[in-house]
């Protein structure tokens, strides 16, 4: 399946053109309104494993029904294939994050890769941004909203943040918990920075994490 027909949107980030950079795609998830909530999920994740699919296929220069993504709940994808030496694949990080509108898909040709996507709900309230920073986002780091007073929150600066720490989970393969010098520890050496997001995914905000070996 070609890149062009999955609508498909390299995203670029500080570093990407790097060597040993992970890659970004986003992929357009139009709202499907009648559909359930459930099957919408499904949809979603079905599709942006066959987009993933397809470039891993055009990277690595074989056919995309030879290649296989797990679905298991609660685990990072892990991708197979069924031609060649099985050994090529095992290095390969994958990521996938869904969001209203828009998923992105990441892979990773030198370990582990995560990767995130958010946008605030219509009626978000500010105060609890807040306290939701203070709960589990990094104090001190650089990029970390200021927490000032609760209504006085830079709404943009937490949904990147939040993206970045989300992606920062999911390449170390933990869930969500408050903050902790014992998280921190965890999470040292994953490197996590914006992705930008093709206009049409709107205000939503991305990110992507990544370590040099598993």
């Amino acid at each position: 399946m070609a890149e062009d027909a999955l609508a498909l949107a390299r995203c670029r980030f500080d570093g990407w053109d790097a060597a040993g950079a992970p890659e970004v795609w986003a992929l357009p998830q139009p709202d499907r309104a009648q559909a359930h909530p459930e099957d919408e999920r499904a949809h979603q994740r079905q599709a942006a494993r066959d987009a993933l699919r397809a470039r891993l296929a055009a990277v690595f220069g074989v056919a995309t029904e030879d290649i296989a993504i797990s679905q298991q709940r609660g685990a990072a994808p892990r991708v197979s294939a069924h031609v060649g030496d099985s050994t090529r694949w095992a290095n390969v990080g994958l990521s996938i994050g869904h969001e209203r509108g828009v998923s992105l898909i990441a892979w990773h040709g030198a370990g582990l890769v995560g990767v995130d996507v958010v946008r605030l709900a219509v009626h978000t309230d500010a105060a609890e941004l807040a306290r939701v920073a203070q709960l589990y986002l990094e104090p001190n780091r650089p990029s970390a909203p200021v927490h000032q007073a609760q209504t006085a929150i830079n709404t943009g600066a937490f949904l990147s943040h939040w993206a970045c720490h989300e992606a920062r989970l999911k390449c170390a393969g933990l869930a969500l918990v408050e903050w902790s010098d014992a998280l921190a520890t965890q999470l040292a050496g994953i490197h996590a920075v914006p992705v930008k997001l093709p206009p049409w995914a709107g205000d939503a905000a991305g990110a992507v994490a990544w370590r040099w070996r598993y």
